[in-house]
This record gives C-alpha cells, structure tokens and sequence, in this order.
C-alpha cells in the first residue's frame, strides 16, 4: 500500500514492533502510541485513515504470534491439526493440515477436538466467535487472553489461558489439559452452561440490534 522508505512505511513498521515488543497492545493503541512518539498532531481524519489501513499490520502480527505458538508447541512435541492454507511453507514438523474450509464445516473439526487452540486477532479488547463455538461445540478453548475475556471468564474454570510473553509455559498447560481429561471436561461443562445461557448468536444479535438503535436514537 506503501512505498518502501515511505515516511508513512515507516510509521507502520514502528507500528508493527511496537506489537511485537508488547503482546497486549491493540492496534490502535500502537498507532496512538507512535504518534505520540512522532511528537506530531494529527486530527480526527487523518487517525481514522492511518487506523483505517492498518489492516495488513494487524494480519502481520496475528500470523507473526500463531507462528510462534505453534512453533513452541511442535518443538515441545505435540501434535496439532492446522486448517487453512500456508501452514505447509512453515519450518515445523508435528502436525496434520488440511485446506482451507467452509466456515460452517469448522464446527465438526471443533467437536472432533478436545482442545480448540487460539489467537486472538489484535482487537484485543474483544472477543472472537471460535471462544464461543468451541465450547458450543463442548471442546476446550486454549487462548490467549483479552480484556473482555477477562471479564468475563475465569482461566482454570471455564476456559484455558496462555500468555504470548510467556509461551515457554505454553506446552506444560496443553499437556496438563490433555493428561487430566476429567478436569478439562468440567471445564468445558461450564463453558458451555455460561455460552447457552448468554452468548449465543442470537445474544449477539440482540446486542447488535440494541447498538443500532441506541445510535438511531
């Protein structure tokens, strides 16, 4: 999108260090970050262009962190099944691939899988729709955390937490979870009542729904 040696190339390589550097920053608390830095002013339009192209950095970071967790994971000998295309090129070997599928067809995969790993997008103050359908589909997610995550679940008890800045403890969780498969279970079993109860599609919809109209209004 940009030339190489672009000031404005720069600014998304700082950027994208500045993500690599600290795990828990947002994307758009990255941007704001080396903006200050700049020690430059910068109104309202022009943030919401630089947060509006920022696309391709938060598809950078995301790929850079699943690398190295399944890296760390594959090192420590564990065996995953990655879907999606690209997995082939990486260096590790441990794993069985498959393509690229039809987003409706992941659910079977997660009901096939005791553990459902994840990384978090970098909207990191949010959520993604794999924590609920994992436990929907009654296996466990394994991710790393986000503030609304946080929130509202409680690692150990209804869902698996790792950190990104600490992935050497990474293998040790997954084996534990594997190993102990009654305490997984019970984890899964209130993951579960907690989604059915209140984060379904339709809660979401619902939220959806009540945003619009609080916008109209």
């Amino acid at each position: 999108m940009f030339g190489k040696g672009t000031d404005t190339y720069h600014f998304y390589l700082n950027v994208f260090e500045c993500l690599v550097n600290d795990s828990s920053f947002t994307i758009e608390q990255a941007i704001i970050h080396n903006i200050e830095n700049l020690n430059v002013g910068i109104d309202q339009n022009n943030l919401k262009l630089l947060l509006g192209c920022s696309e391709s950095i938060e598809w950078a970071i995301r790929m850079y962190q699943r690398e190295r967790v399944i890296k760390t994971l594959t090192d420590a000998g564990l065996e995953l099944h990655l879907l999606g295309c690209g997995w082939e090129n990486h260096s590790s070997a441990g794993y069985r691939i498959d393509d690229r599928i039809p987003y409706a067809e992941m659910l079977a995969y997660m009901a096939d899988a005791r553990i459902s790993l994840n990384v978090f997008p970098w909207f990191k103050a949010g959520t993604h729709d794999r924590i609920f359908n994992a436990l929907l589909q009654h296996s466990l997610p394994l991710t790393d955390p986000s503030r609304w995550i946080t929130e509202n679940f409680t690692d150990g008890e209804d869902i698996a937490l790792y950190d990104l800045k600490h992935l050497e403890r990474l293998p040790e969780i997954a084996e534990e979870l594997l190993r102990e498969a009654d305490r997984a279970e019970a984890m899964i079993k209130r993951g579960y009542e907690k989604v059915s109860r209140h984060f379904t599609w339709s809660h979401c919809a619902d939220w959806i729904l009540n945003a619009m109209h609080t916008i109209a209004d």
